[in-house]
């Protein structure tokens, strides 16, 4: 057993959608969330620009006394991960669209996979699509902005279905499925489901990861005990009001960002 906290780390607030499955499988568990909005969006920015962020990122929450880190962003996984890895010694557990259950669900129909410029231009996710996509039945759309628009305009519904409608149109093929390849694409994933044609399902891997993170966990003997006070904190390293606002909202819940410089 082991009460130190869990480490979450995204971008921004996407990775709130993998804490919330997280707290609700492991309720016992205190976590550490950091937010990079100083250098969010990452999904339009090299590899090179987003490894070099990351070492400081990492460096503040492994100072922070976490046992492991979950990499709640999707972006960072296909670029970085091995990286991360071979870096760090603590477990580091990824992020990646639920495109193989979303395969196996659906069968031979067609399936649209919705990612970030980086995750879709990455070799790590070119290699993934290419094992996966055995009968050429999905259709990778890069939606660069979208990420950031979610964040921007979440106070205000209609602008942000008009955008959701701009990257929906941008599907050409006849799909019963619609994979959420960002975390933050989850956070208006209701919204989502309204938009897409009848029948079609919209598909995300919170649950799956807040599995794999029990899994990790146990396998590492690093599950808390259920004495323990459950602590919640959230850091970003830019304007911490805005983030708090934009969180409550999406999440329905308040939730109070502390700032970090880094």
């Amino acid at each position: 057993m082991d009460n130190r906290p869990l480490a979450i780390l995204d971008s921004g607030l996407g990775g709130l959608t993998i804490a919330r499955a997280i707290w609700s499988r492991l309720a016992y568990q205190s976590t550490i969330y950091l937010a990079d909005h100083q250098f969010f969006p990452y999904g339009d920015k090299t590899a090179l620009q987003i490894n070099r962020r990351l070492i400081p990122l990492m460096n503040f929450l492994v100072k922070s006394n976490c046992k492991a880190i979950v990499i709640a962003c999707n972006t960072i996984t296909a670029t970085s991960i091995k990286l991360l890895r071979q870096l760090y010694r603590l477990p580091i557990i990824g992020t990646e669209p639920a495109i193989k259950p979303a395969i196996k669900a659906n069968l031979k129909e067609n399936i649209a996979v919705w990612v970030t410029h980086q995750t879709a231009v990455s070799p790590h996710f070119k290699t993934m699509i290419r094992n996966l996509d055995q009968r050429g039945q999905i259709q990778i759309v890069d939606c660069a902005g979208l990420a950031d628009a979610i964040e921007a305009l979440a106070q205000n519904q209609s602008k942000l279905k008009s955008v959701l409608k701009k990257y929906l149109a941008k599907i050409k093929i006849n799909y019963s499925a619609l994979v959420l390849g960002s975390t933050h694409y989850i956070l208006v994933k209701d919204l989502i489901q309204q938009l897409v044609p009848s029948g079609v399902i919209v598909i995300e891997p919170s649950q799956a990861i807040a599995q794999q993170t029990e899994t990790i966990l146990q396998q590492f003997h690093l599950l808390p005990t259920s004495t323990c006070p459950v602590k919640r904190l959230f850091f970003t390293t830019a304007d911490h009001d805005q983030a708090s606002s934009t969180a409550s909202t999406l999440l329905g819940s308040s939730i109070i960002f502390t700032p970090c410089t880094l």
